[in-house]
């Protein structure tokens, strides 16, 4: 059975497409549902995580991209602010259907 995803293939912030791409894998160091290259402009996500595990790690690296792009990278390296923004937002977004 295959496992279910997103078809979002891009995400783009102030003007900068990111691409989407699911990997088996991040890092063989420590446990990481998603990572972000601002330089090759480049999202990774496990392919492994649920459909509402991937929005919300596409969030996260959403926030990412958002904080660098402010000029704000002590936020972005705040991994703790970033995944509670990112958790607050998905359910926002998720549970109000009105709203977007």
């Amino acid at each position: 059975m295959l496992k279910a995803m997103i078809t979002m293939d891009k995400l783009k912030v102030f003007g900068l497409t990111y691409a989407i791409e699911r990997v088996p894998y991040i890092s063989r160091d420590e446990y990481r549902a998603g990572e972000i290259d601002f330089e090759k402009q480049e999202i990774r996500i496990l392919d492994s995580l649920s459909v509402e595990h991937q929005k919300q790690t596409i969030i996260h690296e959403m926030i990412h991209a958002i904080f660098v792009g402010l000029g704000m990278n002590d936020y972005s390296d705040n991994e703790a602010l970033v995944q509670s923004l990112a958790t607050a937002l998905h359910q926002c977004l998720t549970e109000n259907h009105g709203l977007i």
